[in-house]
């Protein structure tokens, strides 16, 4: 369509070993998946401040692994 932004969602990759939570704080725990190995690709779902929930996009990781993680901890790819 005419005047649409690109649809394709922005990449990240985690900069450090990083936890994924089932919620947006640290008060909430992690997953049994965590804690995301460095370099781990992910896309951004939706946000909560500096929180984002993200879908794992990792080679290794499990198929359609969602959580939150703090932001900070990410590196746009690209």
């Amino acid at each position: 369509l005419l005047g649409r932004m690109d649809d394709t969602p922005t990449e990240y990759k985690t900069s450090t070993v990083l936890n994924i939570r089932s919620g947006p704080g640290t008060q909430f725990g992690p997953l049994p998946e965590s804690p995301l190995p460095t370099g781990t690709a992910v896309r951004l779902i939706s946000a909560e401040g500096s929180w984002w929930k993200v879908d794992v996009q990792g080679a290794g990781m499990p198929a359609d692994l969602e959580g939150w993680v703090s932001s900070r901890y990410l590196e746009r790819v690209g």
